[in-house]
């Protein structure tokens, strides 16, 4: 079976629409279009394979194969790597490496989007109407393309929003000369849009039409026009296209660029007060600009610039900091509670470590104190579950355990617990619950907390203010705390946001090619013997939903 017949049709079954590319070049051996609606048969595939047994393969974009695809050319002199590390610096999504050392990120399709080149410098688009050329394919040297994140076992991610609002600016130029005969002087001098509106960079004609008015929707969206003005404008643009644009696919486009911008715009001024309140619960005096804006990912003008109004109103309206005078971007934390939390660093702790039972030889590697929480960050079916119910079940007999579960029924869970134990071996409490966790924790030495888990759909970054809440509660309570994970992920939604608080963080990221967990102590506050334990792993296989079949001890 030749290379180009057994790779075009395992990426056939993936879902996508493979077409032949004229060997070692990029261009398409036959005329594609239709393939843009269709996925080829597994005839078709086998005929191409025969008149072109040296094919490169390439995978239509857009929204046949669910596919966009951003091109990063790094080997070229004008390719910023400060583009990565805003957008993608922290995704784990399909990657191929090109024969010239570029990078093809694979994402979920984004509909509105077709195909750009030099959206920033050296990076390209291809979203509806395009292809990329996919692996093992070679270039005219006979180098070939890669996979060094690859389709197996790793979900497609949705195209970062950041990314997403800042290619929607780079693209709009001027609207076409079709519209130059369109009067609208009411809209287009509206200084409510100003310089928002983002205008088309294509003609309005059939194949571009849900594109270009998708395009000026966001612009209008991100302009904050009143919608029924929107309306009229949608409705001048589709009855004025060649041909005409159906009017209520026009209006569907309206009402997703409008919902789009209204949950995917970040909240610049509540991350920039969850990090105030950050610090002032860690008993940071100070507050630098520079580190926030840092901690924040904050890096284009737009988002430096509301980062700054924020410091504004909560240093002259909500009272939070205070402005230092003759130092530049530094402000000092404002606490009423200063008294409150006084600490008395002379008298001899009572306690100095908590005996909490955790599986997998842990207590060999880290200590865990009066107050702490761990955090087990976990991808999906990667056993967090197993691994929280191990803890309750180690430590019934000696802490009050309190069990917070947010996802299964009460059935299925008892279900799970039989697996340990039959129902009257068990002493634990079970409360059913998905928010406000904090107020069902009672501060006590004696007491254990689980959280399984804390769910966070949207605005990860709030992950922070959610465990910050249950810490201020915690006392010299224990909490154990699951989040969710992106596979291949270093951290769980929300990032270092979910990390502030935790003493010990977990992650735990299934490995299909060994049907195993990698369980990895991301960082450890109190290592035991003061050993730098960050980094160290097991691989585990969960049985049966409980037991836990580690290795006899961590390794890197």
């Amino acid at each position: 079976m030749s290379m180009f017949l057994k790779s075009a049709l395992y990426y056939q079954r993936m879902g996508f629409s493979v077409i032949p590319i004229i060997p070692r070049e990029k261009k398409a051996a036959i005329e594609w279009k239709e393939f843009q609606t269709r996925i080829a048969t597994d005839e078709e595939i086998t005929e191409w394979a025969l008149q072109w047994p040296n094919a490169n393969i390439g995978i239509v974009t857009g929204k046949i194969s669910n596919l966009f695809v951003v091109d990063l050319d790094k080997y070229k002199p004008e390719y910023d790597p400060a583009i990565e590390l805003e957008h993608f610096d922290t995704l784990s999504t399909p990657t191929v490496l090109s024969p010239k050392g570029g990078n093809h990120l694979y994402f979920c399709y984004q509909d509105g989007l077709t195909i750009a080149s030099g959206v920033f410098p050296a990076v390209d688009i291809r979203g509806e109407g395009g292809y990329i050329i996919a692996p093992p394919s070679v270039n005219g040297t006979g180098k070939p393309y890669e996979w060094i994140v690859p389709l197996e076992g790793i979900t497609l991610s949705a195209l970062p929003a950041s990314f997403l609002a800042s290619i929607l600016n780079k693209t709009s130029t001027l609207y076409s000369k079709k519209m130059d005969s369109i009067r609208t002087p009411d809209i287009c001098t509206s200084p409510s849009l100003s310089s928002n509106v983002h205008q088309v960079h294509q003609s309005l004609s059939e194949g571009n039409r849900n594109s270009a008015i998708f395009t000026v929707a966001i612009g209008l969206a991100r302009g904050k026009c009143d919608f029924g003005l929107a309306k009229q404008t949608i409705e001048i643009l589709a009855k004025n296209a060649n041909p005409p644009y159906d009017l209520k696919e026009a209006y569907e486009s309206l009402k997703s660029a409008y919902n789009r911008i209204e949950k995917g715009e970040r909240n610049i001024k509540e991350e920039v007060r969850e990090y105030i309140l950050g610090q002032k619960s860690l008993l940071e005096v100070h507050l630098k600009t520079t580190e926030c804006l840092s901690s924040l990912s904050l890096y284009t003008r737009l988002e430096k610039k509301a980062a700054y109004t924020a410091l504004w109103f909560f240093c002259n309206e909500e009272k939070l900091l205070e402005k230092q005078e003759g130092t530049r971007g530094l402000f000092r934390i404002l606490d009423s509670k200063i008294d409150d939390a006084l600490m008395d660093l002379t008298t001899e702790a009572e306690i100095q470590e908590v005996d909490v039972r955790l599986p997998l030889n842990l207590k060999s590697k880290c200590i865990i104190s009066p107050g702490n929480i761990i955090v087990i960050s976990g991808s999906k079916s990667s056993g967090k579950t197993a691994l929280c119910m191990n803890i309750a079940w180690l430590n019934q007999d000696r802490f009050e355990v309190n069990y917070m579960n947010s996802e299964a029924h009460e059935t299925e869970f008892k279900k799970r617990m039989k697996k340990f134990g039959p129902l009257n071996k068990w002493h634990i409490k079970g409360y059913k619950c998905h928010t406000n966790f904090e107020d069902y924790i009672v501060p006590d030495k004696h007491k254990l907390y689980i959280v399984d888990y804390l769910e966070i759909h949207e605005n990860f970054y709030e992950i922070g203010k959610h465990i910050r809440k249950i810490h201020e509660k915690l006392g010299d309570s224990i909490c154990i705390i699951a989040i969710q994970m992106k596979a291949g992920a270093d951290l769980g939604r929300g990032g270092d946001f979910s990390a502030e608080k935790s003493r010990l963080y977990l992650t735990m990221d299934f490995v299909p090619s060994a049907l195993k967990t990698r369980v990895t102590i991301y960082d450890a506050k109190e290592p035991r013997h003061e050993e730098n334990v960050r980094g160290m792993f097991q691989m585990v296989k969960i049985i049966n939903g409980c037991t836990l079949d580690g290795e006899s001890d961590w390794h890197r």
